[in-house]
């Protein structure tokens, strides 16, 4: 995990450098994780509609 935290912190920086303006977000979870499966949407919906 901690691998691939480091890695996500370059390759964000490297597309930050690339587009200044643009706005990164990345995420990791482990493969283990069932909860990692169930949570696949960027947008979260409650229901109550926000």
């Amino acid at each position: 995990m901690q691998q691939g935290h480091q890695l996500l912190e370059q390759i964000e920086g490297e597309i930050r450098t690339e587009f200044p303006a643009l706005h990164v977000f990345t995420h990791l979870e482990p493969l283990q994780d069932p909860t990692s499966w169930q949570d696949a949407k960027l947008d979260r919906h409650t229901e109550t509609g926000g």
